[in-house]
């Protein structure tokens, strides 16, 4: 009759054993780099999250449980660092409620069994990431005091587990943190470095596509220049470089369409070279980056769209290869192979709806 009683108390062991190899910490509330010497930026950023930001944590097994928070300390550390970056900066839980924002700023953590890798990006509203970094956080469980660690395996050490467990935890908070402001140590530099050029370029094409406005009635010839280096400025997948491509397509259905420069067709040889030796999607961004350069030199160039939207396809780039394939068949209205590419915009775009990926990834 002792039996259920031995279980009992077996039961009871074990559930304390499990409880000491569990530790739960938490990132700190107010963690933060010390901030920048360097004047902020001139802008305005919003950083989109739930108030308070929604639970998160990471969680490592093993011989001892380690549960890190990372709420609220992570959503602190990131605010910190665009607040010293940024001439303004806000919170918003959406996107409809920053009208006013010339950034939006949203970041993610991608875990994985024994990696984890932070993500922040920030976008124009409306636009895909301009500025984005990725980085590794957490790699693999930081060992906590081995001492302590193999004297708590000795059955009348079993005391010392919650002692194991608690060191573990603290190192694996310790080491995410470290990891998590290097990123964004690293990332605040990057934005310093290359906001200027992003500033210069929305410049450059805001200038051309009013001179090209100003221009296209008297001046084709003079507005389809503007209008190129508008377009080259502002970039083929964005609002303003669609927009500045649907202002070209409309001149040169009226006075037609230039042949293309010696510099897109090189840019364009060099592209088909590329795909020519692709056996992978990730073989296709050498392509895309060619090929992407060759329309913005030759915006008015069908064929160059035609051959462009083939490397974003390979590349996986679904929404822009649509993009490419509906500039080919604007700028080439008659286009014997019409309902063939019509079909393959369709396909496009349900593939993008549904996350598709590239064959060979």
């Amino acid at each position: 009759m002792s039996y259920p009683k031995s279980s009992a108390c077996v039961l009871v062991l074990v559930a304390l054993v499990t409880s000491a190899c569990t530790t739960r910490v938490a990132v700190r509330k107010n963690l933060a780099s010390p901030p920048a010497a360097a004047a902020k930026l001139p802008a305005r950023v919003v950083l989109v999250e739930a108030a308070p930001p929604a639970p998160s944590e990471i969680k490592r097994g093993g011989d001892h449980t380690s549960i890190v928070a990372l709420q609220p300390g992570l959503s602190h550390a990131v605010g910190a660092m665009l607040e010293g970056a940024f001439g303004e900066f806000s919170r918003a839980p959406g996107a409809e409620a920053a009208p006013a924002a010339d950034f939006l700023a949203e970041y993610r953590i991608i875990n994985a069994a024994y990696q984890e890798q932070f993500v922040l990006e920030l976008r124009e509203p409306g636009e895909t990431p301009r500025f984005r970094k990725a980085w590794q956080v957490l790699d693999k469980t930081p060992a906590g005091n081995k001492f302590i660690g193999m004297l708590s395996y000795i059955p009348p050490m079993y005391f010392l587990m919650p002692l194991s467990s608690a060191s573990k935890a603290m190192r694996t908070r310790d080491e995410l943190e470290k990891q998590l402001l290097k990123g964004l140590e690293e990332f605040s530099a990057e934005l310093r470095r290359d906001f200027p050029a992003f500033r210069k370029d929305k410049a450059l094409a805001e200038a051309g596509e009013a001179k090209g406005d100003s221009l296209a009635a008297a001046d084709p010839g003079g507005a389809l220049s503007a209008y190129q280096g508008a377009y080259a400025a502002a970039g083929p997948h964005r609002s303003g470089g669609r927009r500045v491509l649907a202002k070209i397509v409309a001149l040169v259905s009226r006075s037609g369409a230039p042949t293309a420069d010696e510099t897109a067709k090189e840019a364009m040889a060099r592209g088909k070279a590329f795909i020519a030796r692709a056996a992978s999607p990730a073989d296709f961004r050498p392509a895309v980056e060619a090929m992407d350069g060759a329309v913005m030199a030759a915006p008015a160039w069908a064929a160059g769209h035609f051959n462009t939207a083939l490397a974003h396809e390979g590349a996986g780039d679904w929404p822009a290869a649509g993009e490419h394939f509906e500039a080919y068949l604007a700028l080439k209205p008659a286009a014997a192979d019409r309902d063939e590419v019509l079909k393959k915009i369709a396909e496009l775009k349900v593939r993008g709806e549904l996350g598709d990926k590239p064959m060979g990834r």
